[in-house]
């Protein structure tokens, strides 16, 4: 005899279970693309350094980076450009994948499987 389910069945269960195993990953990833795009925003006026050291401007090459101070410089910005991109695009997926992972704890909590 089957189990006796309540409040949907098996198949919500199960669909609840995979929302589970999807929304929870999604948002701790989305969480960190929020983080990483706040952080390019803030880091653009950050002095270049090497190591601890100040980076002079011009003829040397940082041996950590391997880039020069103009190219280090380009990149930043660069990444400060796009961190609006990640900043919304994070934050819609966080939009979507709280009230997945929400809605799922709360089906398998009030289904028997």
């Amino acid at each position: 005899m089957p189990a006796v389910t309540r409040r949907g069945g098996r198949r919500r269960g199960c669909l609840a279970l995979l929302g589970f195993m999807i929304g929870f990953p999604v948002t701790i990833v989305a969480l960190i693309g929020l983080y990483v795009g706040v952080e390019q925003r803030l880091a653009v006026d950050d002095p270049v350094t090497c190591g601890d050291d100040p980076m002079p401007r011009a003829g040397y090459v940082c041996l950590n980076g391997g880039d020069t101070y103009d190219n280090i410089v380009k990149e930043r910005h660069e990444d400060y450009e796009r961190s609006p991109y990640m900043i919304a695009i994070s934050a819609g997926v966080v939009l979507v994948a709280v009230p997945l992972a929400v809605w799922s704890l709360r089906v398998l909590r009030s289904t028997d499987f």
